[in-house]
């Protein structure tokens, strides 16, 4: 048996997760300095702020810890589109600039936790976002969420 998993680059608001991202300030932030929360209809969810070395390196570590210890085979590494424009992020440029890079450093999390362990190649991540860069370390793209009109 096989098993695929899902995961993007937000933590909901009222999850562990979540409160450890905050604590250590590895979520993007809103224009008043609070953390950034996404409303995704029956949640809030934090934006990792993947800018920052320190949160880059922590959600890597979520993957390792929660996709590839457990033994998942693969995973849709989600929403690598949907940077809101008005973050505010570690790395001082413009959400609005970031936000053709973000695909790509999305793209190089996943698959550095997949090198770091060993294990690229024998688990498959698969993408829906690219931009300039993506291709380097995007492993397989998928194109859903097509319009039919």
């Amino acid at each position: 048996m096989q098993f695929l998993s899902y995961i993007n680059p937000y933590v909901a608001s009222d999850k562990d997760l979540c409160t450890e991202a905050a604590q250590h300030g590895y979520l993007a932030k809103d224009a008043a300095g609070n953390d950034y929360l996404v409303e995704f209809g029956e949640f809030y969810g934090g934006v990792v702020d993947l800018t920052n070395p320190a949160a880059y390196n922590w959600y890597k570590e979520v993957i390792k810890q929660n996709l590839i210890e457990v033994d998942c085979n693969g995973w849709m590494a989600d929403f690598g589109e949907y940077l809101p424009t008005d973050t505010y992020l570690h790395n001082g440029v413009s959400a609005e600039i970031m936000h053709n890079a973000w695909p790509a450093l999305w793209a190089k999390c996943n698959y550095e936790a997949l090198q770091e362990t060993g294990k690229l190649g024998e688990i498959l991540f698969f993408m829906r976002a690219g931009s300039t860069g993506s291709q380097k370390r995007s492993v397989m793209m998928w194109a859903g969420d097509q319009n039919v009109d």
